[in-house]
Order: structure tokens, then sequence, then C-alpha cells
């Protein structure tokens, strides 16, 4: 219940800072139409510096979602995982189809697939490794290990 409300909170918060302007003040009404250079390259910095801090508050929403996902996990028996593997997978994959619904079905890559299998895959030893050595302990290795692999691929 906890994932599908953050879920939905992500999702709403995606979709409240979708219509940003863009970064070449696009979005008119400035008095820019043929103005100075000068007052070009303001509001230029000025709507990037509005999509940058746009981007840290979604990013920092996201951690505490994607952070809190797994609580659930460790205050109910989730067996031994498969369930709790297959809700999370479905309710990704709903969330992921109403953003390709909304982005009006932009290309797709199925390349871009093995990374969600690897995931899964991974995410897969959530339950038993926070019933062997604890949420906290899961996370930090988990996230450890994630931004090594992030790192070491980005080579």
């Amino acid at each position: 219940m906890l994932t599908v409300k953050c879920t939905t909170l992500l999702l709403c918060v995606t979709l409240l800072t979708w219509r940003l302007p863009d970064a070449d003040g696009a979005e008119g009404g400035d008095g820019n139409a043929g103005g100075s250079l000068q007052a070009a390259a303001n509001s230029s910095d000025n709507s990037s510096l509005a999509r940058s801090a746009c981007g840290f508050a979604v990013n920092m929403v996201a951690v505490v979602l994607y952070g809190s996902s797994v609580v659930p996990a460790k205050k109910i028996d989730a067996g031994d995982g498969m369930f709790f593997q297959w809700v999370t997978c479905a309710a990704i994959w709903l969330v992921a189809l109403v953003g390709n619904l909304l982005l009006n079905s932009p290309t797709f890559y199925p390349f871009a697939m093995l990374g969600g299998v690897t995931w899964a895959t991974a995410n897969s030893a959530v339950i038993p490794t926070v019933k062997a050595i604890g949420l906290g302990l899961s996370l930090l290795i988990s996230g450890s290990f994630s931004l090594m692999m992030g790192w070491a691929s980005s080579r």
C-alpha cells in the first residue's frame, strides 16, 4: 500500500514539473523578441537555474520515496520475496505504461530492457537480505554496489 501511494506521488511530482520552460527561453512573454543579447542571456540563465533547482527538488523526493519502498517488507512477513518482487515489478510496469501513454508512446528501445532485467534479478534478493542483515545495512550495501556499477559502466 505504501509503495502504491509513493509511486502515485512520484508520478504527480513528475507531471507537475513536466511543463517547465525550455532553457532557451521559448516560453515567450519576456519581451525579448528582438531585444538585447544580454537580456536573452539573463533569461536563459534564470530558466536554467529554475530547471536545475526543480531537478534537485524532484531528485530529493525520488530519494525519499525510493528509500522507503522496502519499509513494508520489513513490517510484514514477506515470505521468500518472490511475491514482493512480482508486485514491485507490476507496479513499476503500470507507472511506466501511464508515463508512456502521457508522452504519446515515444520510441521503444528493447536493448534498454537489459537494465531492467538485471535490476529485477538483483531486486529479488532484497527480502532475504533484509531478513538476514537488516534494512539499513541492506540498502547501504545495495546502494554502494549500484553506485560502483554505475561508475564502472560509464567509463
